[in-house]
């Protein structure tokens, strides 16, 4: 609630008050600690309703040795003695301010309630003390209270009832203490305000409570005094809650500046520091809320499961430590950043496969990012440790301590978001590269071998590769040979099995008419369960290549989507167009839903693709038409024969079968525009929900 709001609520009377009440304030600039003294408050609010309630024996004992300071003895006592003085009538709320200038606007409220829990709870106390036939008490109490009062129930009664406005009251003086904690400049005329509601209620109370044992049993509150006591408490109540919600925007408004702040300065040793090793690149990376740097090593686990101390803390010295540092001496780092919540075991598994074939010599340090909606419980914890534990390479200790200066410049500079990403970095500690987890298999050897400070030309050459080079590791190495040796390559998809059947016979018709040298892989689909998937691949041939793990299929269908996305979000491809092409024609076959097929023959980049029956249909006339010529020689290459088919037979603009892409969708990449691999219209964009249950 801004000050504006804040007077526009105000009656014409209010504003008068306000403007009285602005009078009286000349602090002196003094600041005190408000908050030992609304624990004693505290404390006697639960002394006294337990007393009230017949329960004070079972309130818990808290340790309140605390030293106030003798202002605020001073002034608590001048605001009591206000209070329990005033027999002609009500406290006058600008005197009593009057008498607090000096002190800053939480300080009077603080001040003010306490000034009548003393007196409240000296009555209390006193009344307690009687019913428990004190001697000293018993005539101490007849000097302090009227007889009638300590035999009857309504003493009891009417505190209680102050007792209840007298905790609203306390709560929203806590909240502003709080405001003023996290706000540099909380607005003075909403402290007003507050301070203003605050001593009317206070006054209000004191007011019913010094009427109630100056009259006795005979005093009734009038309609007017309960409304005015009543709306009082309703308003509190009110404002509390919009200060609540102003506590909450101005400690996200103060933890965003201090973020930035952060992040700048971050981003700019980063920049222009010269590292001698990725040790000291790492004690910036990986720093946490108490600047401890703290990195797990799952081989160096004790027999109770975890480490003596996270390694690389406080540059510690021990022989644990020197000899852990000596893991990143001289090797290339390569940071692994992950979503904890969503991080697919596919593919840690199969980059921890990657790891331990490795030919060149680096080190892995896994960084998961917690997302800032979740929460760190047992839970959230147990889940880290157990991915921790099953990695055989490095990781920070507590992810939930991670610098959130560290995790925006991981989003902003390597452009983190939902997907995996690697950061590269060579032994001196420079970055050299980062990606998206799914495109390590693609460029992971040029990244260790080239010690020049830039590797555009090892990318461009990388991304020059065939669509089956560069899909070589996913789909295996024996991808090589096949490209080297010259075979044609049939890859195949889907899950209608009769479909699968007929197109491998139209294969074999074709091989049988041709004498070819081929190879075929199946690549299932890309949302297949892996049941799924090896009850369709069960029959098929043997001869033909499939994944023999389900983190194979993964990772084949992740890299396809994380070239397409690339290219989406940057506005350019990384790969050839005609590569590209492909890799949008096979998410779009996955999409259908229908068996599809695509062929290619050695290195050359021209590859013939189509999906359903017409695939198997031309390659069944193929056959026959080869086998009628020249004794079963090829009259024309087979993958160009299918390109030219394809062409002849392909839709028109206005009437092509349905065809869609379906991605995974990741923060910050949602695609406003795709075209479609036919016509060259703009696709109708969807969301889908799915839940699937992979076992």
């Amino acid at each position: 609630m801004d000050p504006a709001t804040v007077n526009e609520q105000m009656a014409p009377n209010e504003k008068e008050l306000m403007k009285q009440i602005l009078a009286t304030h000349k602090p002196d600039g003094k600041e005190f600690e408000l908050q030992p003294l609304l624990d004693v408050v505290e404390d006697t609010i639960r002394h006294a309703k337990a007393w009230l309630r017949g329960k004070d024996n079972k309130v818990s004992t808290v340790d309140l040795n605390y030293q106030l300071d003798d202002l605020l003895y001073d002034a608590i006592k001048m605001v009591s003695c206000e209070f329990s003085c005033n027999c002609s009538g009500d406290p006058d709320i600008i005197e009593l301010l009057g008498l607090l200038e000096s002190y800053s606007w939480e300080a009077k409220a603080a001040i003010i309630l306490a000034g009548f829990a003393a007196n409240l709870g000296l009555y209390c106390l006193v009344a307690q003390l009687y019913d428990e036939r004190h001697p000293f008490a018993k005539s101490l109490a007849l000097l302090q209270l009227p007889p009638n009062i300590l035999k009857q129930s309504s003493l009891k009664r009417k505190f209680e009832e102050l007792l209840e406005i007298f905790e609203v009251v306390l709560g929203l003086i806590k909240d502003t203490v709080m405001a003023k904690i996290k706000s540099q400049s909380v607005y003075e005329n909403y402290l007003v305000k507050v301070v203003s509601l605050i001593t009317q209620s206070i006054v209000a109370c004191a007011s019913e409570m010094l009427n109630t044992v100056a009259k006795g049993i005979e005093y009734e509150a009038t309609e007017s005094e309960a409304r005015k006591l009543s709306g009082l408490a309703k308003r509190i109540k009110k404002m509390r809650i919009h200060l609540k919600e102003d506590i909450q925007e101005w400690t996200r408004q103060h933890d965003e500046i201090a973020i930035r702040e952060s992040f700048e300065k971050v981003k700019k040793r980063l920049k222009e520091t010269t590292f001698e090793n990725s040790i000291d690149f790492l004690s910036v990376i990986v720093s946490s809320k108490d600047n401890q740097l703290a990195l797990y090593d799952p081989s160096a686990k004790t027999e109770g499961g975890e480490q003596q101390h996270p390694w690389l803390s406080n540059g510690c010295e021990c022989s644990m430590c020197r000899k852990e540092r000596t893991k990143l001496s001289d090797k290339h780092v390569m940071l692994y950043i992950s979503n904890l919540e969503d991080l697919s075991e596919d593919e840690y598994s199969h980059l921890c496969d990657k790891y331990k074939r490795k030919s060149t010599e680096y080190e892995i340090v896994w960084i998961p990012i917690v997302d800032e909606s979740s929460s760190w419980n047992a839970e959230m914890k147990k889940k880290f440790k157990k991915i921790r534990d099953s990695m055989p390479w490095l990781s920070i200790s507590d992810p939930s301590k991670l610098d959130k200066a560290i995790i925006k410049y991981i989003k902003k500079v390597w452009k983190f978001q939902e997907k995996s990403r690697l950061v590269v970095l060579d032994p001196k500690g420079k970055v050299k590269k980062s990606g998206d987890v799914d495109l390590f298999w693609i460029w992971e050897n040029s990244a260790f071998k080239s010690e020049s400070d830039s590797m555009e030309e090892e990318d461009e050459e990388i991304w020059k590769l065939t669509t089956i080079q560069l899909l070589r590791d996913t789909l295996g190495s024996q991808v090589d040979d096949w490209v080297k040796e010259e075979k044609y390559i049939f890859l195949f998809g889907g899950e209608d099995k009769d479909w699968i059947k007929r197109f491998i016979a139209a294969v074999r018709a074709v091989v049988n008419a041709t004498k070819i040298n081929y190879e075929m892989s199946y690549v299932g689909k890309s949302a297949m369960k892996w049941g799924r998937h090896q009850e369709v691949e069960s029959n098929i041939p043997a001869k033909v290549y499939r994944f023999t793990e389900k983190k194979h299929m993964s990772a084949f269908w992740a890299t396809l989507q994380s070239l397409w996305q690339t290219k989406m979000e940057t506005g350019k491809s990384i790969v050839e167009e005609t590569t590209m092409k492909d890799i949008v024609t096979f998410l779009g076959f996955d999409a259908a839903g229908e068996g599809w097929a695509a062929v290619c023959r050695g290195s050359r980049r021209t590859m013939a693709k189509l999906q359903g029956a017409p695939i198997v249909e031309m390659l069944e006339t193929y056959a026959i038409e080869t086998k009628k010529a020249d004794m079963g020689k090829q009259v024309v290459d087979l993958v160009d024969e299918l390109v030219q088919k394809i062409r002849e037979n392909k839709a028109s603009e206005s009437d092509h079968k349905c065809y869609s892409l379906t991605l995974p969708a990741t923060k910050g990449t949602t695609l406003l525009r795709a075209e479609c691999i036919y016509c060259h219209k703009t696709m109708k964009a969807s969301i889908t929900y799915r839940c699937c249950n992979d076992e």
